[in-house]
């Protein structure tokens, strides 16, 4: 159960993570409606430290949330499948 309590942790801590920093610096990219942000650095940071599933999760999740936070929710799916699998 420790084990679960850790792990769950992690990925929570980590999506927060990455969802901040796609969010603290972002600079839109008016013709393709998107943006660019540093959130990729996080997601690479948590695959590295914790693993790929943890990263999957942490890179996905966060990076949809910021995307929808942000305005962009029409990316939202797409990020969600493009950063787990970056992760």
């Amino acid at each position: 159960m420790k084990k679960y309590a850790v792990f769950a942790s992690r990925i929570s801590v980590m999506t927060a993570l990455v969802a901040v920093a796609t969010c603290m610096i972002s600079v839109p990219i008016p013709p393709t409606r998107g943006y660019i942000n540093v959130g990729d650095a996080m997601v690479m940071i948590s695959a590295l430290l914790f693993g790929p599933i943890v990263g999957m999760i942490a890179g996905g999740v966060g990076s949809a949330l910021a995307d929808m936070v942000l305005g962009y929710g029409w990316w939202a799916p797409y990020t969600l499948i493009i950063k787990g699998l970056e992760g």
